[in-house]
This record gives structure tokens, C-alpha cells and sequence, in this order.
């Protein structure tokens, strides 16, 4: 659970990929239908054939090389222990290998002599310059097709197919996307061209028609993509939704007045602003549709070759403030900046309603709240990027609307330009310092008005509005199986559906070494934990009425955060400048964004005993961001027993793995005698502090003597669903039901683990999540009769 094996095999498999792994049904041979795979069991197969082939094009001595640099010398490295990996020219293939593991063909139609062979049975057709595929023809030299189908000679084992027009331009999209970190699939098939995506969709994968094609899921750029609004300076083109006609007006109007403004602000001569090209602003209603198509999920971002920029237009995620509409103006107008800095500074001040809330109230609130790092750090080339979004970008908003206010366009544009790469200038106009301009805008900010939190006081914790809950985990590492992809959002319907109303949901953050102080570093990329992710996950919880609590996660690879412990004091301060610096992130991303709970942090066994001022002094700090009540997740044992801090949180919290039972063959009565001895150990503390518990984490693997262990994810333990189902019954009937449990005292218990892919679990799963096992419906059972106690009267 810990070391995370799941996303470290998964994202190297999908980066020699790029496609998840989907199947066209096809006849057999013998003229009968095969039995073809779910996806689930397809994944499974992969995982357990412990191999890949990649057979690229070879008759070609050039090309070859190209392709053989690229899988060897570039995607040969960091795969997992005992993955064994070959690559080899098409000419080199044994044809009597075919089938017996996973295979990817690579190259061109006409040059892969393998592919060639499978072509005849599978959907895509080789036609005169160009290839056909589901009744359309790409004939541009640029046009790729990636997708995965059963092998042919084994529907077991999977294909996937990498082609096109040519091999040149196979190998520079293949070398982009690694360039881009594009690690993630793109659909079960995806065309692309000119680096473009220009289709994408998945396939059924169950009934009669399983795999093919699901019409529904399917996403044509050209269909999609319609032109929606046309204004003086800009061409806005809606995609998917259909925006209504009186939501672009107003947003036409906006963009136009927020131009008048900056132009004017900037005072930019009427020649220049008469030359500037149009800008094409893309709203997108869908985060998963932005990703697939333009390889990007944040929250706006730009393209500069096309004079464009790409945001996301929802109604709790503004990506439509202006930001990425002045980040490409300035640079037209005023040319680059060697600071990226002062230049991101300048274009949240041309933003007056950043991320629809506005920035100024957020500086105030930093400053004042003692939340706010040096100026000098944000100007700083490595230290910027340590400064969450949502921190850096409203602070260095506020003090470059300062200095253009003090200094006008002029004297600006000169600072603009000369302002150093990394640092500050040595020299300002009107022979001002820089100590004199920071303290000057640090006395401004104390005065401005900040933004208000959410709650004026925190809400009233009581044990009767229980958490009946589960840590919600972003297990696809895809766009469209990750937290804010489409799936994410079947995984809540379902996970609803047993009862729950809680989840947690998890960024992580990476240390290489438990010993050596640094920056965690925040989760990102198209397919991994982003800020866009969480808030969209949270969202879509909502929506099935569930309460969502953000639970940020050191990870430590081959440890886990209870092994952090630095080895002198100055480590140790370092340590928590840095995480107060992460959580600071956080703690603001879940004020903005409304999440029910902050989790301050996991399992940090040896950074919180004997460390109690360092805790407290954040945690106030926290408290002037976050007005929503906190909980801090210990460890089973000695932590959790002897954590001093828990008065100044909300609930005390405990990731328990206590074992249940040391015997091989223990009985259901010798389960339940284990949870009943956890239970008092639990509620000791709990009446020690006058708290009430949350369980952030508790579960079981699904396998034998899972109770001995339970924090054990053990790879070669047998399959034992009915151990997980018995150790389940065990700690529900000693936790949950009101005849064992005297006293108010526990508020919540979550569940490890539920995936944010429905493919994840299953009968054949070992792994924690309870998703389509036995387990489930025990779940099920307790909190609905939980459900049932908490209803108000007449109900």
C-alpha cells in the first residue's frame, strides 16, 4: 500500500503504451466468438505475464536505430524489479512467439512486416496514402493511430498498436510525448495529427458487443470543437458543451472590458494594439476532454504557436479569469521577461477576478495570517516553484500591481525587461531599495481588506453526524480512470450506492530520502493528483452527496513517512519550514475549494513526537487559511498513543492497522476479541484529550491471514476474499454496533481503499479495495443500519 506498486508498474507500462488496453470483438478461427476479457481481467493478465515485447520497423537501418535509441536508451530505465523487457526489429521476430506475452507493434503501414500480417484482422485498413479507420480515411503524412486490441493469435494476451502514415512522424510524436511526460493513455484508440489529437474513444468491454466500439464515449475534435462567439480581438470556440448564447455574451463582454483595461494599464501604443493578431480562447466544459485532446489538464494554460489558450470553463473551477489571456498578451505587447516570476506577477495583476475570487484579498490574508514566504523566495528561479499556485500567484499579483501603480508603465516595461532570471534588480526607479519597496508593500497588504473564510467560527464536531467513509484513491494514473476523468465519476456513483457519505480524497507528495530535509513537491501532470484533480473529485462527490476531506500524503518510494526522522536540529528545522511550506498549499487549495475537512498530515511517526511546538505553531498558522475543521492522521501504535498536540485539532485521527489475531487459523469469535481490545486503546485516547476519533485509514488485503498483517500488501500471499469479508464483519461489529461501543466517542471511519477506476478489484484482486468482493456488501450492511440510527426523528 505504501510503496504504491500499482502506479510505478502502471505508469512505465503506459509510457511504453500510451493507450489503455481494449479489445474489437473479432471471430475466431473456427468461426466461433471468443471469449473475450473484461478490461479488468485484460489489466490482470498484463500484470501477471511480467513482460513486454516492442517489435518496431527494420528494414530500414535508420529508422530502426532511431527506434531502438528511443525504447532502450530512453524508456529502459526505472522500470520495476523482475519486468523483463524486449526489443527487437520487426525481421527479428520469431512468428511462432506471437501471443505468448504482451507485444507492441511499432512503425509505419507499410514498414512493419508484423504488422502487415496481424493488419488483415484488425480494424484499421491500409488504403492508397493513408489509412481508414471506423468508415473514415487519414491520408495527411502526419497521421498516427494508437490502440490496443486481443492478440490474434492469443485474445489473452494483449496487442497494441502504434502506426501511421510514416515513421517519422510516429517517432517525433512518440519522442514529444515523452518530452511532455506524457505518461498517460490517451482512450482505447486515439488519432492524432500534426501533434494534435483529433479522435479518441473507448470500447464496450462487456455483452455482446464487447469490444467494440462505445459511439457515446467517442470524441471527434472536428465534431466537437464549434466555433462560438466572434468580438473584436477574440474567436472563442466551445468545446462539447454547448455554452448558452447569453453565457457568452456576458463572457464576451467580460474579455473584451478585461482587454480595454490591460491595454490601457500597460499603455500600449494604439499602433501595436491595432497589429495585435486575434486570440483563440478554448472553453472546455470537461476536464478529461481538455486532457485527451490538448495533452494538458491544468486550469488554463497557453498556446503560443496558434496564439491561443485552452481553460476550463466550469461553474466551481474558473479557468476563464483572464490569467492565461494576459500571460499571452503581455508577452506580445512587452516581449519576454528573463523573470518568469515578475512576468506571472504582472499578469495576475492584469486579472482583477483571479480564478473568479480576485487575488488582492488573498495576499492580505497570507500577510496578515503570517502566511506569506519572503518576496525575495518567490523571485528566487527554484525557490518560486515551492510556493503552491494558489500562494505564489496572489502574492506575486499584489506586488507587482504595487510597483506598477508606484512606478507607471514606463518605469515598468524598463523593470520588465531588466529584471535578472533568478533574484531581484540591484537598482529600482526613484532610487528605491528593495527593502524599502517590500516593506512598504507588506504595511499595504496589512492594511488592505482580506478575503473572508468560509466559516467565522469552525463547525461543531459531534459523534452524531458520523463519517461513514472511504479513502478515495487515484489508482488509474489516466485521464480518464484518474480522479477528474469521466470514470471517477461512475467510482463515486458506486461507492455511494454501499451507504457511504465521506470520503478522503489524496495528493501526494514525493521525498526521496527519510533522512535528508526537502521540498515534497506537489502532485501534478495530466494524469496525476493536480490541483484541477482534487477540486473536480471533490466536486463529483458532491454531487452524490458525499463530503470530501483532503488528505495530503508524503510518499517515500521504497518507505513510508514513519521513517522520516533527520538527524540534527537544523534538519529538523528545514524539515518543517518546508512542510509548513506544502501543507500551506493545502490548507488554501481546500478553503477555496470547500472541502469539509483538512487532514494536516499522515503517519509522520517520528516528526511528531517530541516535535509539539513545531506542530502547534502551524497549525495556528493553517487556521488563518483554513477556517474548516482538522484532523491529523496518526500511525497504529506508539504514535497515535502518544501524539500531545490532539487538543489543538478537531478530532483525533488514527490510520489503524493494528493486527487482530497472531494465529494461522483464527476464529471469527478470536477476530472480533482483537477489534474489541483496539477499540480500547482507541477510546482511552479519545477520553484522555475529550475528542472524538476519526478512523482516517483502516482495512485489509484480500488475502489469507490478512489479520495478522494488515498493513502488509503482499504480492505472493494467496487470494482469500472471505478473509477480507471476516476481518471486515470483525471491526465493524466491535467499532459500529451500538451494543458494544458505550460512550460518544468515535465520528467517522474510512475505509483504504476505493479506486477511482471500477477496473481496479474484483475476485481475482489480492490488493486492499473492497470493489466487487464479498467485503462490499458488509460494508453495505453496517452503514446502512448506521444510516438508519442517524436520521432525524420521524424520518
Amino acid at each position: 500500500m505504501r510503496v504504491r506498486i500499482w502506479f510505478l508498474l502502471g505508469s512505465f507500462i503506459a509510457l511504453i503504451l500510451l493507450v489503455s488496453f481494449a479489445f474489437q470483438e473479432k471471430s475466431s478461427p473456427a468461426g466461433q466468438q471468443p471469449q473475450w476479457p473484461t478490461r479488468r481481467e485484460l489489466r490482470e493478465s498484463m500484470f501477471r505475464s511480467r513482460g513486454l515485447q516492442v517489435v518496431y520497423s527494420g528494414a530500414d537501418s535508420t529508422i530502426a536505430a532511431q527506434y531502438r535509441d528511443y525504447y532502450q536508451n530512453q524508456l529502459s530505465r526505472g522500470w520495476p524489479e523482475g519486468f523483463k523487457r524486449e526489443y527487437r526489429r520487426d525481421v527479428e521476430m520469431p512468428l511462432d512467439s506471437l501471443g505468448r506475452q504482451p507485444l507492441t507493434v511499432v512503425g509505419a503501414l507499410h514498414s512493419n512486416q508484423i504488422l502487415q500480417r496481424l493488419l488483415p484482422q484488425l480494424p484499421i485498413q491500409r488504403i492508397d496514402n493513408g489509412f481508414r479507420f471506423r468508415g473514415q480515411n487519414y491520408l495527411d503524412a502526419d497521421a498516427i493511430i494508437t490502440l490496443s486490441y486481443p492478440h490474434p493469435a492469443n485474445p489473452a494476451q494483449m496487442l497494441t498498436v502504434i502506426t501511421g502514415n510514416s515513421d517519422g512522424a510516429i517517432l517525433q510524436s512518440l519522442r514529444d510525448n515523452l518530452r511532455r511526460r506524457w505518461w498517460r493513455n490517451m482512450g482505447d484508440y486515439h488519432i492524432a495529427q500534426k501533434g494534435q489529437t483529433l479522435v479518441y474513444g473507448y470500447f464496450q468491454d462487456r455483452g455482446p458487443g464487447a469490444w467494440s466500439a462505445d459511439s457515446v464515449r467517442e470524441y471527434d475534435l472536428r465534431r466537437e470543437e464549434k466555433p462560438a462567439k466572434v468580438t473584436a480581438h477574440f474567436d472563442f470556440v466551445a468545446h462539447g458543451k454547448n455554452f448558452s448564447a447569453l453565457d457568452l455574451e456576458k463572457l464576451a463582454a467580460r474579455y473584451e472590458t478585461h482587454f480595454t483595461q490591460l491595454v490601457t494599464r500597460l499603455h500600449a501604443p494604439p499602433e501595436k494594439v491595432a497589429a495585435l493578431p486575434r486570440l483563440t480562447v478554448h472553453l472546455w466544459a470537461n476536464a478529461e476532454e481538455k486532457g485527451l485532446f490538448t495533452f494538458n489538464t491544468d486550469l488554463r494554460h497557453l498556446d503560443t504557436t496558434r496564439h491561443a489558450v485552452h481553460v476550463l470553463a466550469l461553474p466551481y473551477l474558473r479557468g476563464d479569469d483572464f490569467f492565461a489571456e494576459a500571460s499571452l498578451l503581455l508577452r506580445v505587447l512587452w516581449g519576454e521577461s528573463r523573470s518568469a516570476a515578475l512576468r506571472e506577477g504582472l499578469a495576475v495583476a492584469l486579472t482583477e477576478q483571479w480564478r473568479g475570487m480576485g487575488y488582492a484579498g488573498w495576499a492580505a490574508r497570507f500577510v496578515q495570517t503570517q502566511n506569506a514566504p519572503p518576496l525575495a523566495e518567490l523571485f528566487d528561479l527554484e525557490m518560486r516553484l515551492q510556493e503552491a499556485e494558489m500562494v505564489r500567484q496572489p502574492l506575486l499579483g499584489s506586488f507587482a500591481a504595487f510597483l506598477l501603480d508606484k512606478f507607471g508603465a514606463g518605469a515598468m516595461l524598463k523593470l520588465y525587461r531588466e529584471w535578472p532570471e533568478s533574484g531581484v534588480p540591484g537598482r529600482f526607479p526613484q532610487n528605491e531599495t528593495w527593502k524599502k519597496l517590500t516593506e512598504a508593500w507588506q504595511r499595504n497588504s496589512q492594511a488592505a481588506a482580506a478575503i473572508p473564510l468560509r466559516h467565522a467560527q469552525r463547525p461543531q464536531i459531534t459523534t452524531a453526524d458520523f463519517h461513514r467513509g472511504f479513502c478515495y484513491a487515484h489508482e488509474g494514473y489516466d485521464i480518464h480512470n484518474g480522479y477528474l476523468g469521466e470514470g471517477s465519476r461512475e467510482a463515486l456513483l458506486k461507492l455511494a450506492a454501499l451507504n457511504v457519505n465521506a470520503i478522503s480524497i489524496t495528493p501526494f507528495g514525493f521525498m526521496r530520502e527519510p533522512n535528508t530535509p526537502a521540498f515534497p513537491g506537489y502532485s501534478g501532470g495530466a494524469g496525476g493528483e493536480s490541483d484541477e484533480s482534487l477540486i473536480i473529485a471533490k466536486n463529483f462527490a458532491q454531487d452524490y452527496r458525499l463530503r470530501a476531506m483532503l488528505k495530503p500524503h508524503i510518499w517515500l518510494g521504497r518507505s513510508w513517512p514513519g521513517d522520516i526522522e533527520m538527524r540534527t536540529p537544523a534538519e529538523w528545522k528545514i524539515f518543517f519550514h518546508h512542510y509548513n511550506r506544502w501543507m500551506r498549499g493545502y490548507a488554501t487549495l481546500a478553503e477555496m475549494y470547500g472541502f469539509d475537512w483538512l487532514c494536516v498530515g499522515v503517519e509522520l511517526a517520528k516528526a511528531t513526537v517530541g516535535h509539539e511546538k513545531e506542530w502547534r505553531d502551524m497549525i495556528t498558522r493553517w487556521r488563518g487559511l483554513y477556517s474548516g475543521p482538522m484532523v491529523y492522521a496518526a500511525n497504529w501504535g506508539a504514535e497515535f498513543e502518544t501524539v500531545s498536540f490532539w487538543d489543538a485539532l478537531d478530532a483525533i485521527g488514527i490510520d489503524c492497522y493494528y493486527p487482530l489475531s497472531e494465529k494461522e487459523n483464527a476464529s471469527d469469535a478470536e477476530l472480533l476479541s482483537g477489534a474489541q481490545l483496539i477499540v480500547k486503546k482507541i477510546r482511552a485516547v479519545a477520553e484522555k484529550f475529550h475528542k472524538p476519533v476519526l478512523v482516517t485509514e483502516i482495512g485489509f488485503t484480500s488475502t489469507a491471514q490478512n489479520w495478522k498483517n494488515p498493513h502488509r500488501d503482499d504480492r505472493n500471499a494467496a487470494i482469500d476474499l472471505e478473509a477480507q469479508r471476516r476481518c471486515y464483519e470483525a471491526i465493524c461489529q466491535a467499532f459500529l454496533n451500538p451494543a458494544e461501543q458505550p460512550g460518544n466517542w468515535l465520528a467517522g471511519m474510512y475505509w483504504w481503499k476505493w479506486p477511482s477506476t471500477l477496473e481496479d478489484g474484483g475476485p481475482n484482486d489480492r490488493e486492499f479495495t473492497p470493489n466487487d468482493k464479498p467485503a462490499a456488501h458488509v460494508v453495505a450492511k453496517w452503514y446502512k443500519q448506521l444510516a438508519r440510527e442517524n436520521l432525524p426523528s420521524g424520518q
